[in-house]
């Protein structure tokens, strides 16, 4: 910058000569010139890569810093988060599309100006986005390698794209920042510190396993279709109670209560299928649940308000002089 000004300052004399003896259009180079070399002094230098590591081995050799113990292990520790950087730069190309002037498509800039896969690529960026979220949580140890960080990405929710869907977390399902706690606390209980993408996987297998075991341990909802549910309220209002003591009731009174004369009991070993350590791999029909309920709540219907012809069958059994009236067939 104080270069710049030195050299505004050196051609500003000549400024007021050439704009009273050139012409309209000389102006305007001149003022292109001026921008062109404005921009170029503000616009941070580019280094290709043989250019950085020769400045580096320059800088090894020919400096103190060759010597100096904090400065090369700060080298090592940014390189060892090096994946960041470049899945960030990943996400700038691809959300921008700043690869479209020399390749086709993303995919096309992966592979040919990278050497890359596509899905590599796709992956340093998943890895960047959720370290991110680790450094928002001020985190000071980070995963040193993708495929630490990639057992925790596996569990985040992504969007269309592949990126990281902030918005479609769900809060009761194990945050990345959460995840990471308990891997940094493995890793100083039982690992000495050292963390390693074994650890990490085997802890967000042990959280999620957790977190499995406590959602099969919460009561369970069912849905309902309209029109059991419809049936359902009419009996529960009917008899003064809450429509899962009622269902709660059909059941105990279908499996526990039922009349055994109206299911005549049949030879198991004729009728029941040989068992087989398959069985358990066979899935039920999909509609027997709602079969089955079906029948229930009709045999609770036909309890509280028996059929006329029940009705009159239960009368004649408790009064033999009458005699049932005779239906016709016709």
């Amino acid at each position: 910058m104080a270069l710049l000004m030195c050299w505004a300052w050196a051609t500003m004399p000549s400024f007021p000569l050439q704009l009273a003896t050139g012409t309209k259009n000389d102006f305007q180079a001149l003022a292109m010139d001026l921008t062109a070399d404005i921009l170029s002094e503000l616009a941070p230098k580019i280094q290709t890569p043989i250019e950085a590591l020769s400045e580096f081995f320059h800088n090894l050799d020919c400096t103190t810093l060759g010597e100096n113990f904090p400065w090369l292990d700060s080298q090592i520790q940014i390189n060892n988060l090096g994946y960041i950087f470049v899945g960030a730069c990943l996400q700038r190309i691809r959300h921008h599309n700043l690869y479209r002037f020399d390749y086709g498509d993303f995919k096309e800039y992966c592979r040919h100006a990278l050497g890359r896969s596509y899905n590599y690529c796709l992956r340093l960026i998943q890895a960047a986005q959720t370290a991110y979220l680790l450094i928002q949580e001020k985190f000071d140890r980070l995963p040193t390698c993708e495929s630490q960080i990639r057992p925790i990405v596996q569990v985040l929710p992504k969007d269309k794209f592949g990126n990281i869907d902030l918005t479609a977390i769900n809060p009761e399902a194990p945050s990345a920042s959460y995840l990471w706690e308990e891997v940094l606390k493995n890793a100083d209980e039982k690992n000495n510190g050292l963390i390693t993408a074994d650890l990490v996987q085997k802890t967000v297998n042990a959280e999620l396993q957790l977190e499995t075991k406590q959602q099969q341990e919460r009561k369970v909802k069912i849905a309902i279709a309209n029109k059991y549910r419809q049936r359902l309220s009419r009996i529960a209002l009917e008899e003064g109670k809450s429509e899962a003591e009622i269902l709660e009731e059909l059941i105990d009174r279908r499996y526990l209560e039922m009349d055994f004369d109206e299911y005549p009991e049949t030879d198991s070993s004729e009728n029941e299928p040989a068992a087989s350590e398959s069985d358990d791999d066979i899935p039920s029909d999909p509609l027997d649940w709602e079969n089955d309920l079906d029948l229930l709540v009709s045999h609770f219907e036909r309890r509280i308000n028996p059929p006329k012809s029940e009705q009159m069958l239960e009368t004649t059994a408790k009064n033999p002089s009458r005699s049932p009236p005779t239906v016709s067939r016709w």
